[in-house]
């Protein structure tokens, strides 16, 4: 397949995840909402710490994921369809027996943590556990549905993600109107029905792979050979997605220590808004990574550096179109968004979103790590510096810092993992230009932005909150940026390309 067919592939699948990004995201802006007018505060909080409980065993399941994706795109880059059909069903073995293991696991030292060590008010500890319970079978539901995702992303096929996504938030919607007309426990209701659409959406991935894809017939198999390579690969990485676990379940857990559920639903709602802003950014992501791997499969490294500094670039300029009017207006967004605003809630979506500037830019370092199968130093050492967050985090709470600390924490850690991350690449291929990617990657977008941010800055100094002249500082942010980023952050050869494709959509129309 030539560049040009890869581009066209590329783009298609951006737009088809946006598609279903932008459905997602202004239906979850509207369910959470509600959800959180329906629950209140402290049973929003409830929710979103007692499900990170059970949702922190899934780390291991986080490496063999990693680990599947990147064993059946690469299968899929030799063209080896055999092969393809043996790790699928070695990868599906190794998480049916995995998803048993969590569950034994969120049954014995997940309990404990729930019942000794979170900080929730006596009268809701029932629905708490009842809430754990169903946040336990659904993590087990995931787990064994990974292998399936998998092979839709080695396949290139997002159009189907983009319908069953969109079909997901629709389903989320029809809970909230259940949740405001049935007379019962609004937070155990939440779980079970949420257990439910888990349930239905994982059957319809199901489904579509064993119709689809040849290589999705599951088969138990004990083949060591099959078996090996996996449990390495995700062996080596289970200790930095432990440590990155760690350190946002830790940090939430200490958050709810020193603060209580009030600071946790805090964070819940200023991570639904960057999640929503973050969808921006990691469509693209996710379309590219297939072909990085594929590249490397076949050793042609110099389209790996191409597309890793391309993916660094785009991904943060799109970051960054949506997620600096949202820094300058945040407090206008959920004043009008939410009927009541949780205290910090403001700050923690300003500094997440800060923090996710950085860690896009780095994301595709990590995709070229886990295509290279050389896992043991980015699981290790970048783990280990990810894993500072959480002692660093206790200290300076400890100390009387602010809840806006770990937040602040993570952005430091993340600039230094990135590092480390980047001389591991030069490290395994040494056809890769370091400086180059630091540069062209991470250096000069951030230099094109904050260009483009002047304007802005000071428009947003001299007006106030009101809502047209939240429309006008919103409109100049994307004015500005997309005049930075087209005539400054883009080169003449994709100037020339972007126009082509601009000028064959409107002839075509």
């Amino acid at each position: 397949m030539d560049n040009s067919q890869n581009n066209k592939r590329i783009i298609k699948n951006t737009l088809m995840l946006y598609v279903r990004m932008l459905f997602s995201m202004f239906v979850s802006f509207y369910t959470s909402r509600v959800i959180l007018d329906v629950l209140g505060i402290t049973d929003f909080g409830i929710n979103n710490v007692v499900a990170g409980v059970a949702g922190m065993f899934t780390f291991i399941n986080t490496s063999l994921a990693g680990a599947t994706s990147r064993f059946l795109t690469f299968d899929l880059g030799l063209n080896d369809i055999e092969k393809l059909k043996k790790t699928f069903s070695a990868a599906l073995t190794i998480h049916v027996i995995l998803a048993l293991l969590i569950f034994v696991l969120c049954e014995t030292v997940g309990v404990w943590i729930l019942e000794t060590k979170l900080v929730i008010p006596e009268d809701r500890m029932f629905a708490a556990r009842v809430i754990f319970q169903f946040s336990v079978l659904s993590c087990m539901l995931m787990i064994t549905q990974v292998p399936y995702n998998a092979a839709l992303i080695a396949h290139e096929r997002m159009d189907i993600f983009a319908y069953l996504g969109i079909a997901d938030v629709t389903l989320k919607l029809g809970i909230v109107f259940l949740l405001e007309w049935i007379n019962f426990d609004k937070l155990i209701l939440y779980g079970f029905l949420f257990f439910v659409l888990s349930f239905v959406i994982m059957m319809a991935y199901r489904y579509y792979g064993t119709k689809h894809f040849e290589e999705c017939r599951w088969k138990f198999t004990k083949d060591k050979t099959l078996l090996k390579p996996l449990l390495i690969f995700s062996g080596c990485d289970v200790y930095g997605n432990m440590s990155i676990m760690f350190r946002n379940q830790g940090v939430n857990i200490l958050q709810n220590m020193f603060w209580g559920p009030v600071i946790n639903a805090a964070t819940g709602v200023a991570n639904q808004i960057l999640n929503a802003i973050m969808g921006f950014s990691r469509n693209f992501t996710t379309a590219i990574q297939p072909q990085i791997i594929k590249f490397y499969a076949q050793e042609d490294y110099q389209q790996v550096q191409v597309l890793a500094t391309r993916c660094a670039k785009f991904s943060f300029f799109l970051l960054f179109l949506f997620s600096f009017p949202a820094l300058l207006k945040v407090n206008f967004v959920m004043d009008l968004w939410l009927k009541e605003v949780p205290d910090y809630a403001f700050l923690f979506c300003q500094l997440a979103i800060v923090y996710n500037w950085f860690d896009t830019m780095i994301a595709p370092l990590n995709m070229i790590i886990h295509a290279t199968g050389r896992m043991k130093r980015i699981s290790f050492v970048t783990g280990s510096i990810y894993l500072l967050t959480v002692p660093l985090t206790y200290l300076f709470l400890k100390m009387g810092y602010s809840p806006t600390t770990p937040f602040v924490v993570n952005i430091f850690i993340t600039i230094a993992a990135g590092l480390h991350n980047l001389y591991l690449v030069k490290l395994y291929i040494p056809e890769f230009k370091a400086m180059s990617f630091l540069w062209n990657g991470v250096v000069y977008p951030l230099l094109v932005t904050g260009l483009g941010a002047v304007i802005p800055l000071i428009a947003n100094n001299l007006i106030g909150d009101r809502f047209w002249n939240f429309i006008m500082i919103c409109s100049l942010c994307v004015i500005c940026e997309l005049f930075a980023i087209f005539y400054l952050g883009f080169n003449v050869h994709e100037r020339i390309r972007i126009k082509e494709m601009v000028k064959h959509k409107f002839q075509k129309e």
